[in-house]
This record gives structure tokens, sequence and C-alpha cells, in this order.
């Protein structure tokens, strides 16, 4: 496995254990009645996500060449964004149960692995620069 992959995965599953344990606190605690069953099947369908968009983009960086690099980046984000917003476009459409705490669970993580996947690209790229 590539090196940087591998760094990479082992931070994302840092970061998901993080998160799932605040979750899992937040959820038993204060904020029990809120709980969805959804819930650790987004924090997977985020945290995969953020794997392949990484992944796709790393591809396009060892290709040398920053068009390249470019059309990764941009192709796999927007990709990810589009996918983004079908999942939650489908659960509103499925399931009119909790939608706020279903929307700010949604946004919060993403928010959170998305900080965290531009990080790592940075640092990689000013690495290798």
């Amino acid at each position: 496995m590539n090196p940087q992959l591998k760094r990479f995965t082992l931070k994302l599953i840092a970061l998901t254990t993080t998160v799932t344990l605040v979750g899992t606190l937040l959820f038993l605690y204060p904020l029990r009645p809120y709980y969805i069953n959804i819930l650790p099947f987004l924090l997977l369908f985020v945290a995969l996500t953020t794997f392949a968009v990484y992944f796709v983009v790393l591809r396009g960086f060892q290709k040398k060449s920053s068009q390249t690099f470019n059309a990764y980046f941009m192709g796999a984000n927007g990709a990810k964004l589009l996918l983004f917003i079908f999942f939650f476009s489908i659960y509103l459409i499925v399931s009119q149960k909790q939608i706020v705490v279903f929307s700010v669970t949604f946004l919060s993580l993403y928010f959170i692995y998305t900080f965290f996947e531009v990080f790592e690209l940075v640092r990689l790229v000013k690495q290798n620069s």
C-alpha cells in the first residue's frame, strides 16, 4: 500500500473512532431522545466516501501534473458533493422522522471529514513541493 494512503487510512480510522466515541457519549446521555437508527450508517458512508475521494485525488497527484491533480480533485469532490446531495435527498423523501437531527448530524460529519480531507491534501502537496 502507498505510504501516503496508509497514513491517511490510519488517521481516518482514528478520526472515525473519535467521532464514534463522542457521538455515542452524546446520544447515550444528553441527546438520547434525538437518536435515529441511520446515524451509524451515515458515519460509515461519510468515512468511506472521504477515503474514496482521497484515493482518487492521490492517484491524480501521483501523475506529477498540476492540471491532472486539479482535474482529479475537482472531479472527485464534485462527485462527492452530488453523492451527498443524493443521499440527503433520498433520506428526506423516504423518512420524515427527525429531519433536523439528521440534517445537523449530516452537515457536522460533512464539515468534519471535508476539513480533515483538505488538511491532509494540503499537507501532502506541501511535502512534495
